[in-house]
């Protein structure tokens, strides 16, 4: 009787391992730089729907940024709404990025930032700053700012009708 509790035990021990893991961004939690070139490499491989970035990633994601821009990927032009998102939040376009390369990180207290160089499909190129926030002894992206100083969460704002 004792081994068959044991057994359950061990079971119900790897169970809640493996799904707080799978809810994981999977990446050094604690290093910015990990975490942006760790995302950019799934996302640029894998060209994901946003919203299931969004989940895969969710543990990776400032809680306000990931809600905001949930909300703002239900607004379209079907759906009477004067504005929406209309090109990928992550690398600013419209078209895929084919790579990225990590730039300079920068970290002042609880902030920090962490250039990402694009390369798109049609040799096109471009960068994207990744925002971070300190969050405990984690750093969770609180938004993208691309190389004219466009913020991607002010625009979720305004796409969201919220000052």
């Amino acid at each position: 009787m004792k081994r068959a509790v044991g057994t359950v035990t061990l079971i119900a021990v790897l169970c809640i391992s493996i799904w707080s893991v799978s809810a994981q961004c999977n990446t050094d939690v604690k290093n910015p730089t990990s975490i942006a070139r760790d995302f950019y490499a799934y996302y640029i491989k894998d060209h994901p729907e946003i919203s299931k970035a969004i989940e895969k990633w969710k543990d990776c994601f400032d809680e306000k940024f990931s809600s905001e821009l949930m909300e703002a990927l239900k607004k379209t032009p079907e759906n009477n709404n004067c504005l929406w998102l209309d090109y990928d939040p992550f690398i600013f376009a419209q078209v895929r990025a084919k790579s990225f390369t990590i730039g300079k990180t920068t970290i002042k207290d609880n902030t920090a930032s962490v250039i990402v160089y694009l390369k798109y499909e049609r040799n096109s190129k471009g960068y994207v700053t990744v925002q971070f926030a300190r969050r405990g002894d984690t750093w969770k992206m609180t938004d993208f700012i691309d190389d004219e100083k466009h913020s991607v969460y002010k625009s979720l704002r305004l796409i969201n009708r919220k000052k």
